[in-house]
């Protein structure tokens, strides 16, 4: 991810969301929908002051483990390689705007927007430039912000669960 200050913020907010956002999503419609590996798949984001973080959650049976991290790595290497359609973008604009202002109708959401900005801009944006943020993102800059994290720097993968002698290899798979 990116440190809350970067501006690649918003580009990674999208990506986030158009990867694992809701039941649109690329993760959920591949994963869940299409092919049944896992009831829940997700993606959420963390910045930080000097780091950030994006992840990806999938819940699978240890079964489905190899398939579904075969689907996870084909999502983040396309959304690397090409650009989301216009349709995603649109999609994409409309639900964090609607997001913004939603949150806004919340004191505990918008107090905590406001600590934020606070701790990790030392200025507070005004609506108007939060949403046009919003609105001046582009395609390259999600397909960009996605191969900077996907392919320009290693991953990391954390797994709970049983390993059996089938799913050995599980330990030193690549995750792109």
């Amino acid at each position: 991810g990116v440190p809350y200050a970067d501006l690649r913020r918003v580009a990674v907010m999208g990506l986030s969301n158009i990867l694992g956002g809701g039941t649109h999503s690329r993760l959920f419609y591949e994963i869940r929908e299409r092919r049944a590996l896992a009831y829940s798949v997700y993606t959420f984001m963390d910045a930080f002051a000097d780091t950030g973080g994006l992840g990806v959650y999938a819940a699978c049976s240890p079964s489905n483990v190899l398939e579904t991290l075969t689907v996870l790595r084909e999502q983040l290497r396309r959304i690397a390689e090409e650009p989301i359609s216009l349709r995603e973008l649109k999609d994409l604009r409309e639900q964090l705007r609607g997001n913004l202002l939603l949150s806004l109708e919340n004191t505990s959401t918008h107090m905590w927007r406001m600590i934020q900005h606070e701790t990790y801009l030392r200025r507070h944006p005004t609506l108007a430039a939060s949403l046009a943020e919003i609105e001046a993102l582009t395609r390259k800059d999600i397909q960009t912000v996605a191969r900077q994290l996907f392919l320009e720097q290693p991953l990391v993968m954390a797994a709970i669960g049983p390993i059996d002698k089938k799913q050995e290899r599980l330990r030193n798979i690549p995750l792109i």
